[in-house]
């Protein structure tokens, strides 16, 4: 679900703010960095509270943050309150960098040694996959759609993850394996 928010709305945010007018081609090189620079700083926030939190409890946190983070995005995009949406893209990547640290952490800690590999090695297909799709086929959907309403379709992203993450992620923080 983390790769499938971000190669369907941030991959996208340059294209974005230039199709609604946010900013010129050099103001939205300049807001994209800065947005970009929000995001540098929730990636080094979320390793230091994860020994508090636990990971389970980031990856809810990060799916959260980035369901309302959309939601303000639509609603921008609904009412023409552009100005919007690089805080709102700022805010989204503030929480897809702290959901998407347990994407490739949690198959490789929970597997046994024999099967370490395999079980990342799988994590990272399904997150290329999502990624693969977004990217390619997000554009004509927008464009069937709309930008508001794509936008809106995107949380389902969050909220899967988001349900995901508190019903089936176990808490590794602290797990130790048994093998040794």
């Amino acid at each position: 679900m983390q790769n499938g928010e971000f190669a369907t709305f941030a991959f996208y945010l340059p294209v974005l703010f230039a199709l609604v007018h946010v900013t010129g081609t050099f103001d939205t090189d300049l807001i994209t960095l800065a947005v970009y620079m929000v995001a540098l700083i929730s990636g080094l926030v979320g390793p230091l509270i994860t020994p508090k939190i636990g990971q389970k409890k980031l990856s809810i946190w990060g799916f959260s943050i980035v369901g309302i983070a959309l939601l303000i995005a639509a609603a921008a995009l609904y009412t023409g309150h552009n100005i919007l949406l690089p805080f709102a893209a700022g805010l989204m990547l503030w929480g897809h960098y702290w959901d998407a640290e347990n994407c490739m952490t949690i198959p490789s800690m929970v597997a046994s040694a024999r099967y370490r590999g395999i079980s990342s090695g799988f994590a990272y297909m399904w997150i290329k996959v999502s990624g693969f799709l977004g990217i390619f086929l997000f554009p004509s959907f927008f464009a069937m759609i709309g930008t508001a309403n794509a936008t809106l379709f995107t949380v389902v992203f969050p909220l899967c993850g988001l349900l995901a993450s508190i019903f089936i992620l176990p808490e590794v923080y602290g797990y130790v394996s048994k093998e040794g």
